[in-house]
């Protein structure tokens, strides 16, 4: 028995519901990929916790599937067991050692979240409004625009693995450009959050989310099906400006070309396959790597790596 095989039996003497090669397309924003050998859908800490000692028994490939905004999956899909948070959206108003804070589920949408909280009359949530996905997601990969990131506004993360459940303070998260903790250690869940509940005007967030809206709409594409940026800016440099410069805009491979309103979106025109969208990612690393002497790394996370 193989340990694909092994994982399903061990799944359900556990009484946890799984499917089989469930299509991953349907989890990601490119709309692209294979399908996952096994998919489970966890309701909450303890069982997820429960799944990850259960992976570290049998040493399967595992991958925790937030939103899938920042995801792309290869046409082979995944050969292994992967986890989705579904659990329901709340959002909680709580005080912490004389702190108040907004706890929050992961799976909770960036963007609904931001325009909740700000409703709320809570700011510093307003970069938030233009991410998409997932806020595990927006956790993991330290998200940020307009001059601020996750990092800033995070209390903690109630977090799990084969061995440890609990909130861990964001001072610990290992946070930096584009980056957190979790990279290192993907066998991490990250379940709920907690954020610094910051009083502010409603009126003035309202307008600051509006703006920076307006500015997306303005400067990415629109109604596209895309991963948001691709590549990490460089140090002192923007990854759009190298692209744009060495005349890849609007390039094109298969269905999947270069945005020319955004030249650091690669975008899904027309049925494009992962492999599509990866040929151009490799091809624009080579010929900026060339022109420039840069070399660009991949903001989006490619399941499996390649």
């Amino acid at each position: 028995m193989d340990n694909l095989e092994r994982i399903k039996k061990k799944l359900y003497e556990a009484n946890i519901a799984f499917e089989i090669n469930v299509p991953l397309s349907k989890y990601s924003s490119y709309r692209t990929g294979g399908p996952a050998h096994v998919f489970v859908k966890s309701k909450n800490a303890l069982a997820t916790q429960k799944i990850q000692q259960l992976v570290s028994e049998i040493h399967i490939p595992v991958f925790y599937l937030g939103g899938g905004s920042n995801v792309l999956f290869q046409d082979d899909g995944f050969h292994g067991l992967v986890v989705y948070g579904d659990y329901e959206n709340s959002i909680e108003l709580i005080e912490v050692n004389g702190s108040s804070l907004v706890e929050v589920n992961s799976n909770h949408s960036s963007a609904s979240f931001s325009r909740k909280v700000g409703k709320m009359g809570y700011a510093g949530f307003e970069f938030l409004s233009t991410i998409p996905g997932k806020l595990a997601g927006a956790v993991a990969q330290n998200a940020g625009c307009y001059g601020s990131e996750i990092k800033d506004v995070l209390e903690s993360a109630f977090i799990s693995s084969e061995t440890k459940i609990g909130w861990v303070p964001s001072g610990e998260l290992e946070f930096s450009y584009r980056f957190s903790l979790f990279k290192t250690e993907p066998s991490l869940f990250i379940h709920a959050l907690r954020f610094f509940a910051i009083p502010g005007d409603i009126e003035t967030i309202t307008l600051k989310m509006e703006e920076f809206r307006t500015h997306r709409l303005n400067s990415q594409p629109k109604n596209r099906k895309s991963a948001g940026s691709v590549f990490k800016n460089p140090d002192g440099k923007k990854a759009w400006q190298l692209i744009s410069d060495c005349g890849l805009s609007g390039y094109t491979t298969g269905g999947a070309c270069i945005s020319k309103e955004h030249a650091n979106f690669i975008v899904n025109e027309s049925n494009a396959t992962s492999r599509d969208i990866l040929q151009i990612i490799h091809y624009t690393q080579q010929i900026v790597l060339k022109e420039t002497g840069v070399k660009l790394d991949t903001e989006i996370i490619i399941v499996p790596e390649n």
